[in-house]
Parts: C-alpha cells; structure tokens; sequence
C-alpha cells in the first residue's frame, strides 16, 4: 500500500502533539461532465496552538527592478546563459534542470544575469528537503562564492542520471507598497517522464 507520510521532511516540524491540516487540491472541473478529475496535488501545514496554520517569520529578500532572473549551476558551468520563465499564476519564477551522472546538481539566481546580485543560501548546500534553515534566501549580494542549492541530497527526490526537476523561485508583493518584489522560498519537483509540466 501507498500512502504519504507526514514527518519525513525537516519542514515539517514534526513532533509529538502536533497538529496539521491535510489538504487535497482538486482538479479541473471537466466540461462534459460537470465533475472534477482526478486531484492534482496534496500537502499539509503544522498548525499552532489555537489550531491555525503556522506563519514562518523570515527575513525579507527584496529584489531590485530587474528584466530576468538567471540561473546559474553546475550543468552550465557556472554561466549565466539560462533565463528563468515567469509564471504569473504561480508567481514564481521556473526553470527545468537536468541531473547528470553524479546525481547532484547545485544551482544559484543572479539578477539580471549580475554576479553581484546573486541570490544563494545560507550555508554551502542548501535544500529544502535536508533543513529549512539551510534553504533560506539571502542576497541580492556578493557573497553568493561556494553558497548554492543542490538538487539530489535527499535520497526521497530520487534525482538520478536524466530525470528532470522543475525548480522554482516564488516572490510575492511586498506588504509595504514597495514595487520591489521580495523572494521567498526555493523548492524543486520531480518531474514525471512523460509530462511536459510538474506533477
């Protein structure tokens, strides 16, 4: 039997007494039918002692006015030649990245494709699937030198020779008025063989 398991990813806080909210986000409805298909994602938040969904407080990482969001790493030998899609929707900028042989890939952001406004985590391989703390953005700066995400720690993204991650910069507004837009989090999602798009 199949199933998923809270408490597997150090994001999810998981202790004894916690309390999390499960939520199955339906598809599509389809037109002939007035049905929805099959559910198109599942997740879960920890929920705090009144039984309301935990808010993480972070740094905010505000990006300067800029025309594209580069993504630099290992595949492209360092080089800025990979411009990031934007999709409003999601709010979030994309990229797809391929694993090679040694089935890591490490990865960082630069502003407009400047060194010096480099986006980067913490410590020297972030992932949030090891340790939400070492995922945590920081920049636009100039300290980016040996700080990188890397596709492939966690042996539950099952990154292999050729499987494909659709990886993900999300922004949001900032709460100020500021038409700077501030970086949030970076995640990553195994992409299945066959699809064009991210389960």
């Amino acid at each position: 039997m199949e199933n998923w398991t809270v408490g597997l990813l150090p994001q999810d806080r998981a202790a004894r007494g916690a309390g999390y909210e499960v939520r199955l986000f339906p598809a599509v409805v389809l037109a002939d039918t007035g049905r929805f298909s099959q559910p198109a994602r599942l997740d879960w938040q920890r929920l705090d002692k009144d039984g309301m969904p935990e808010v993480m407080k972070e740094q905010d990482v505000r990006l300067p006015l800029h025309e594209s969001i580069k993504i630099v790493g290992s595949w492209n030998s360092w080089r800025p030649q990979q411009t990031m899609a934007w999709d409003a929707c999601r709010s979030c900028y994309h990229a797809i990245v391929e694993v090679g042989r040694e089935r890591l890939e490490s990865f960082q952001f630069w502003v407009d494709g400047d060194v010096s406004k480099c986006l980067h985590p913490r410590g020297e391989a972030g992932s949030p699937f090891v340790s939400t703390e070492s995922s945590t953005i920081c920049g636009p700066d100039e300290q980016g030198q040996g700080k990188h995400w890397t596709i492939g720690l966690n042996p539950l993204e099952r990154a292999s020779c050729g499987v494909r991650f659709e990886v993900r910069l999300f922004l949001a507004a900032s709460e100020t008025g500021s038409v700077s837009p501030i970086a949030k989090r970076v995640n990553w999602v195994r992409m299945r063989p066959s699809a064009a798009t991210p389960p």
